[in-house]
C-alpha cells in the first residue's frame, strides 16, 4: 500500500475538505483516526471543522461521533456502519483497505 498519510495529506484542502465533497472528507478523516493520527494534526483538525460545519449530513455526523469516541477513549470498533464511508474517490478505497486490514487482524 502507497503511504497512507502522504495520500491524506494531499487530499484534505486548506479549509478541510476533499474537494468540497462530504463523502471524500468522512472517509478521510476516519482513514486518520484508524491510523490513529493525533487530534492536533492539522489534517484531523481542519477535516473535523470542515465536517462540523456539514454535520447535517449523515456520514459527516458519523464520523464526527466516532471523534468523541475515540477522545473519551474507548476504542474504534471498525464494522459495516463504516461501509458507506468507502464508497467514494480514492480516500475511500484507502478506507475499505484498512477496513480489511483491520478486520484480518
Amino acid at each position: 500500500m502507497d503511504d497512507p498519510h502522504r495520500l491524506l495529506s494531499a487530499s484534505v484542502g486548506p479549509d478541510g475538505s476533499v474537494e468540497g465533497d462530504v463523502a471524500r472528507t468522512a472517509a478521510a478523516l476516519a482513514c486518520l483516526l484508524l491510523l490513529q493520527t493525533p487530534f492536533e494534526d492539522e489534517r484531523v483538525v481542519r477535516a473535523r471543522r470542515w465536517l462540523k460545519a456539514h454535520e447535517h449530513d449523515a456520514l459527516a455526523g458519523f464520523v464526527l461521533g466516532l471523534c468523541v469516541e475515540r477522545e473519551s477513549g474507548a476504542p474504534l470498533r471498525p464494522g459495516p456502519s463504516w461501509l458507506p464511508l468507502g464508497v467514494r474517490g480514492p480516500e475511500g478505497r484507502l478506507l475499505h483497505r484498512l477496513l480489511t486490514q483491520a478486520e484480518r487482524s
